[in-house]
C-alpha cells in the first residue's frame, strides 16, 4: 500500500493552488515554526509504503522540515523527496485530527449550528426511481430521497467508506462493504452484507473467513477473494444471485495484491479477477474471468489478456484500478484507467478489446483517475480525475467531448465515485463527502 497524498499551499490572495511535493505522500501534520516570516514549514510525513514499517507504519512517520525564503513562488512538484527525509518519530496525528475535530464542533455551536463531519464518498449508486445511494467514512450505506432527504443510513464511525455498492436488478437490495477499521484501511473486510432498500435491515452476511474483495456481476451474482496478503495463492469463493446466497463453487487463483490485482469493473457481465500467471519478483499479471459450468461442474479461469503496457520497449505491470465494461457498436471491451510511475506519471484512459486486450482508443489525462462511469445511451465514459476535473470521452473513438472543473461556491472538490443510471444526469461522490447531483445535458 503506498499512503499517498498532497501538500497543497494555497495563496489568499489569488486563490491559486500548487501541489508542492515531487513524490506523492500522505502529509500527516503541518505547521510554520516562523510563520511571521513564512520561511520554515515542519512536516509530519507517512512512509512510503506499509511494507516499510509493517504494522507500525501506521502509527510512525518521519518529520521533515522544508525552508523557501519565498513561499509565495514555489512551483509544482519543487519539494524534493530528499528534502521529505528526517527523523522516524510517533505521529501524533490522529490526536491533532480529534482536536481540530472539537474545535470545529465549538465553532457552529457557537453560530448556533450542529456539525458533523462527513467526507470521502467512495462509492455513490443512482435507482431509476431517482434515489441514491452513497458509501463514506463512517458510514457503510446511506439512502437518499429524490426530494433531498436522508431516508436511513447504516453508520459506523470508526470504519473507512466502502469503495462499491453493488445493487439488486431488482433495486431491492444492496450489496456493501463490512465494516473496515480505519486504523488498518489497507486490510479488507472479511465478507458482504446485503441491505434492504426500503429501510436499511441487513438481509443477509457472507463470511468465508479470511479478509475478502467482492466481485459482482450485474445478474446480482457475487464472489468473494481471498484478499490474504502472505499467501501464494487465494481461492474466490462464487455465490449464487438473488436472497439467501449459497455456494456455487471456489476456484484457486495467484495470490492477491490489493494495489496491482484488483480490478473493480462497473457494469460487467462476468467475474473479471487479475491472475499473476507470473511469481513476485517476475509478476506476468493477466486479465481474465472465471465462468461457472452449467452443468454443475467446478469453476474455470479463462484469461483474456496481459495486464501490462507497453512503453520504452518494456512490459510495465499496471495498478489495478477503476473500469467499465462496455458492449456497444464497437464491440465487447473493456475501459480502465491507468497511471504509470515515473520521474513524471503518465495517466490516461484506454479502452481495450476483451478477446485480445488490444487498444481500441487511448485517451492521456493530466492527473490519475479516481472513477470511471459510462453512459450507454450518450455513448460516453466519464472519468473523474484526483485534479478535481471530469472528462467526458466518446466511448466509440476516446475523443474527450468536454471536461469541467468541479467547484461548490467556488471550491474546489475532488470526484472520488461517479453513478450514472438516467441519460444526461450524473452523480459525484466527492472527498469531502458531498454527492452532487450534475445535469450533463448541457455541458
Amino acid at each position: 500500500m503506498s499512503f499517498r497524498g498532497e501538500l497543497l499551499l494555497l495563496d489568499l490572495d489569488s486563490g491559486a493552488v500548487v501541489s508542492a511535493l515531487a513524490d506523492e505522500r500522505e502529509v500527516r501534520e503541518v505547521a510554520w515554526r516562523t510563520w511571521r516570516e513564512g520561511r520554515v514549514l515542519d512536516l509530519a510525513l507517512a512512509p512510503s509504503d506499509d511494507w516499510e514499517l509493517d504494522r507500525d507504519a501506521f502509527t510512525l512517520g518521519y518529520d521533515a522540515v522544508v525552508e523557501r525564503t519565498d513561499w509565495s513562488v514555489v512551483g509544482e512538484s519543487t519539494i524534493s523527496g530528499r528534502e521529505m527525509d528526517g527523523p522516524l518519530r510517533e505521529n501524533a496525528w490522529r490526536g491533532s485530527e480529534r482536536a481540530a475535530r472539537r474545535g470545529v464542533a465549538r465553532l457552529c455551536v457557537r453560530a448556533g449550528a450542529v456539525w458533523s463531519p462527513r467526507r470521502s464518498v467512495g462509492a455513490v449508486e443512482q435507482l431509476r426511481d431517482g434515489r441514491v445511494l452513497a458509501a463514506l467514512d463512517g458510514v457503510q450505506l446511506e439512502l437518499w430521497r429524490e426530494s433531498g432527504e436522508r431516508a436511513w443510513a447504516v453508520t459506523d464511525v470508526g470504519a473507512v467508506g466502502g469503495q462499491r455498492i453493488d445493487v439488486g436488478p431488482d433495486e431491492a437490495w444492496a450489496w456493501a462493504t463490512e465494516s473496515v477499521r480505519r486504523d488498518r484501511p489497507a486490510v479488507p473486510g472479511e465478507g458482504a452484507v446485503r441491505y434492504s432498500l426500503r429501510d436499511g435491515r441487513p438481509l443477509e452476511r457472507l463470511d468465508v473467513g479470511f479478509p475478502a474483495i467482492r466481485i459482482t456481476r450485474s445478474d446480482g451474482s457475487l464472489a468473494l477473494r481471498d484478499a490474504s496478503r502472505e499467501s501464494v495463492s487465494s481461492q474466490l469463493v462464487l455465490f449464487s444471485p438473488g436472497p439467501g446466497s449459497t455456494e456455487a463453487g471456489r476456484v484457486e487463483l495467484s495470490g492477491f495484491e490489493l494495489y496491482s490485482l484488483d480490478l473493480s469493473v462497473r457494469h460487467a457481465t462476468a467475474f473479471y479477477v487479475v491472475q499473476n500467471e507470473g511469481d513476485r519478483h517476475h509478476p506476468d499479471p493477466w486479465v481474465a474471468v472465471v465462468e461457472s459450468d452449467a452443468d454443475g461442474q467446478a469453476p474455470a479461469v479463462r484469461s483474456l489478456f496481459r495486464f501490462v503496457w507497453v512503453t520504452d520497449a518494456r512490459d510495465v505491470p499496471l495498478y489495478g484500478g477503476p473500469a467499465v465494461e462496455l458492449n456497444d457498436a464497437t464491440g465487447p471491451a473493456i475501459v480502465h484507467a491507468v497511471t504509470l510511475r515515473g520521474p513524471v506519471p503518465r495517466a490516461f484512459v484506454a479502452r481495450r478489446r476483451l478477446h485480445d486486450g488490444s487498444p481500441s482508443w487511448v485517451a492521456p489525462v493530466e492527473h490519475p483517475v479516481a472513477a470511471l462511469e459510462s453512459d450507454s445511451e450518450q455513448g460516453i465514459v466519464y472519468a473523474g480525475l484526483v485534479s478535481g476535473d471530469v472528462v467526458a470521452f466518446d466511448a466509440g473513438t476516446g475523443y474527450p467531448r468536454w471536461q469541467q472543473r468541479l467547484t461548490v461556491h467556488g471550491h474546489l472538490v475532488v470526484p472520488l465515485s461517479l453513478s450514472c443510471a438516467l441519460p444526461g444526469r450524473l452523480l459525484v461522490g466527492t472527498a469531502d463527502g458531498r454527492i452532487l447531483d450534475c445535469s450533463t445535458t448541457a455541458a
